[in-house]
């Protein structure tokens, strides 16, 4: 009796033991599982003047959480919204963003009754998209401004000009700033890493506004190109862009549409008026990539006359992006002045 129940008990034993083991086999297939789903979780490293931050993303790149992060002696604060992704010139995917005090720089000749007021920042790597608009601010000291500078003039500078791919060495001011005078600070939008600088209109008796380049507040709309001396039988509007699309691309082409939908319906509807939008990286594009030169973002427009091509590239639309009545008001200049030529 006492073996049998020994017998029994050893059986047991066994097969407890046995069902453990199962266990355990089944386990890492669960845990593989786990480990899988956080290899997915990368990181985004910002060293900003020295001090170094980590923030999620996920498999696309894109951030996981809002990322707000000011320098150690809060000269300098970086605003990044969740879901943006941050991507070099060829579309892959950055994750290690540095900002520093450029110590070498050149940069072109101020524009005239300006001046600098503060140091050169370096975002990099240089050119880097970010497909969300993000922000910076820059603080200042009241007491440490250029004698002639008001306040109410300050704004910042980058170089060099990034427009929507294209590159541009001249200094760009956004659209989007704001003055904080009460926490002496100012706060730019950003949709590329590159230079940054805090810079003054200086007054000479009142406010004076530099000429050569776009002033907060006060934009000065581009003009559309020359007029065509022959009036076209019609027009085509050939817009271009990268494989890899950033927010501001991505607003030209809608800008576009709605301008053409809106002031030229009935050009559309009898083909006096066309839009084809090509991407550069398709191989079946290659042909009017090719007859318009093409090579990154990109809108030309095309004033045909017997068969004749007037082919113009509208650049002026990269100094307005985000301005929606700047922006529309060049193209439909644009569009009206091949339809009627010179007058």
């Amino acid at each position: 009796m006492n073996r049998s129940m020994a017998t029994v008990c050893l059986i047991s034993l066994l097969c407890l033991a046995t069902g453990f083991m199962g266990g355990c086999v089944e386990a890492p297939a669960e845990d593989s599982g786990i480990n899988g789903e956080a290899q997915e979780t990368s990181q985004l490293e910002i060293d900003l003047l020295g001090a170094k931050s980590s923030f999620p993303i996920d498999s696309q790149g894109k951030l996981k959480a809002d990322v707000q992060l000011s320098s150690l002696d809060e000269e300098i604060a970086l605003s990044i919204g969740k879901d943006t992704v941050i991507t070099d010139e060829g579309g892959k995917i950055i994750q290690n963003v540095d900002v520093a005090i450029a110590t070498v720089y050149t940069h072109p000749s101020l524009p005239g009754d300006t001046c600098f007021v503060g140091p050169v920042y370096t975002l990099t790597p240089e050119q880097a998209n970010l497909s969300t608009p993000a922000y910076i601010t820059l603080r200042y000291e009241l007491e440490e401004l250029p004698e002639g500078v008001n306040e109410e003039n300050l704004f910042i500078a980058s170089y060099p000009y990034i427009g929507c791919c294209k590159v541009y060495y001249e200094w760009n001011v956004s659209l989007h700033q704001s003055v904080d005078i009460e926490n002496h600070m100012v706060t730019t939008q950003l949709s590329h890493l590159t230079h940054f600088v805090l810079m003054a209109s200086v007054e000479e008796g009142s406010p004076d506004t530099p000429s050569t380049m776009l002033v907060p507040d006060s934009p000065a709309t581009p003009t559309a190109p020359d007029t065509p001396s022959t009036q076209a039988d019609r027009v085509e509007l050939v817009y271009f862009h990268r494989a890899q699309r950033c927010a501001s691309c991505i607003y030209a082409e809608e800008r576009v549409r709605y301008t053409l939908q809106k002031y030229f319906e009935e050009e559309l509807a009898n083909g006096i008026v066309s839009f084809e939008v090509y991407d550069l990286g398709e191989e079946e594009n290659a042909a009017v990539i090719e007859k318009y030169s093409a090579y990154t973002s990109s809108l030309f427009i095309n004033g045909i006359k017997e068969d004749m091509d007037n082919i113009e590239e509208v650049n002026e639309i990269w100094l307005v992006v985000g301005v929606d009545e700047a922006f529309t008001e060049i193209v439909r200049s644009s569009i009206e002045e091949n339809l009627m030529g010179a007058s």
